[in-house]
């Protein structure tokens, strides 16, 4: 998969951020890495649907997004809001790791 990659741990905390990533989000991976996911890139508006579809796949394994494409957008380092396209998958079981490929849209 090619695009920005942003992996999170089951607590939500960033574990990978590359290149494309730092380019597309304006972030440094070094000021990033072990910060909850979801108060860097995601708008607030969608922050609660976040939680409510990490715990739900925590706690039974279902996951709307992992194995899909959705159109979404990203919190920019600056506070400008991007569209994009993001694909889910689960790259690591143990630890969890889940890996989101990013595109401008």
């Amino acid at each position: 998969m090619d695009g920005a990659r942003v992996g999170i741990d089951a607590t939500g905390a960033i574990v990978e951020f590359d290149d494309g990533a730092e380019h597309l989000l304006g972030h440094r991976a070094a000021d990033v890495l072990g910060q909850p996911m979801a108060e860097v890139i995601i708008p607030e508006p969608l922050r609660g649907m976040h939680a409510d579809g990490m715990a739900r796949f925590l706690r039974t394994g279902e996951a709307f997004l992992i194995g899909r494409t959705a159109d979404l957008t990203a919190l920019h380092a600056d506070g400008t809001v991007l569209p994009v396209t993001l694909s889910l998958a689960i790259t690591s079981q143990d630890p969890l790791v889940i890996t989101g490929v990013l595109r401008p849209a």
